[in-house]
């Protein structure tokens, strides 16, 4: 018979220790992807429940979801967050450079067009540079 309820639920499930993200970088047109790791304080943080007071009913909440932000050279930010809290950082993370054609169905060929096409918005829009070296 499964857990009664959310907490219970949240108790027994161990998080991840650490996961894998890949993207695609527009501005580089190159692959990448990045192992992001998972300590045990942040572990245990993501399974201790709070009541999150925004709201009127003060509900049990978790810390359970983490934000990923990507910069170009294959750098990875992440932060632990949850309802009504601010986030915490997790750390900043080194991606290295996948072959495009390990990737089923996802090659540069097959976005090439809309890349092209966004690059040219990305450009208009964010026409100052963003310090991305403060991420490395």
């Amino acid at each position: 018979m499964g857990p009664s309820n959310q907490l219970e639920q949240y108790q027994r499930t161990d998080p991840p220790i650490a996961f894998v993200v890949g993207w695609f970088s527009v501005v580089e047109n190159q692959f990448y992807a990045a192992r992001v790791n998972l300590d045990e304080a942040t572990r245990q943080k993501m399974q201790a429940s709070y009541k999150a007071t925004c709201w009127r009913d003060n509900r049990i909440q978790y810390m359970n979801t983490v934000a990923i932000g990507l910069a170009p050279g294959g750098y990875v930010h992440a932060w632990l967050t949850g309802a009504c809290r601010k986030p915490l950082e997790i750390g900043h993370f080194q991606g290295w450079k996948m072959n495009s054609a390990l990737i089923s169905g996802n090659t540069y060929e097959s976005y090439a067009g809309y890349v092209k096409e966004y690059r040219e918005e990305f450009k208009k829009e964010w026409s100052i540079p963003f310090p991305y070296e403060k991420w490395k």
